[in-house]
């Protein structure tokens, strides 16, 4: 379940307000939806071409990194629960920020952790769909993983996240 927080530049339009907070909770359980069944089709319907996406490891990544990640199964979700999911809408943007608690694998090994993600999303001016312009994921790291983790501030993160990154990137067909 989302508790959905919503904030907007411009409050006064009222029920024009609410109908664009609903087309992009729609537009954002497509995604939703999409991911989790690695629906490439659906994928490249709301990811924009020239999508600009910031990984939680520091990669940037575009569209054709992502349908290839689900294409491939190199991502594979089995559940993704939302929380405190947060919208700003200005003229022809919606900026979505919300918790993602994300359980699946990735790359054959077991991937759940908890995600803040940032998407924005551009309204197309001749209908009510959207597309994806840019994304931001940030792993956000449970206070008992981060005790075990106490012997070197960041040492077992920064293993984890090398070789995850090298085996995103050769999935991928990049060097690394």
């Amino acid at each position: 379940m989302s508790a959905l927080v919503v904030a907007s530049f411009n409050d006064g339009e009222g029920g024009i307000q609410e109908a664009e907070m609903e087309r992009v909770r729609l537009l954002e359980a497509r995604l939703r939806q999409a991911m989790l069944v690695s629906d490439v089709t659906a994928l490249e319907t709301l990811l924009d071409r020239e999508l600009l996406s910031l990984s939680h490891l520091g990669q940037t990544l575009g569209r054709s990194d992502d349908l290839d990640a689900h294409r491939s199964g190199l991502i594979k979700n089995h559940d993704l629960q939302t929380a405190d999911e947060q919208i700003l809408l200005k003229d022809n943007v919606a900026i979505v920020v919300v918790k993602t608690q994300t359980f699946g694998s990735f790359g054959g090994q077991p991937a759940d952790s908890v995600f803040l993600f940032t998407r924005t999303w551009l309204r197309s001016p001749d209908s009510t769909n959207g597309r994806v312009i840019a994304a931001t994921a940030v792993r956000l790291i449970r206070e008992d993983s981060a005790r075990q983790c106490n012997a070197r501030p960041g040492s077992a993160t920064k293993v984890m996240q090398t070789t995850v990154v090298a085996r995103f990137l050769s999935a991928l067909g990049h060097d690394t």
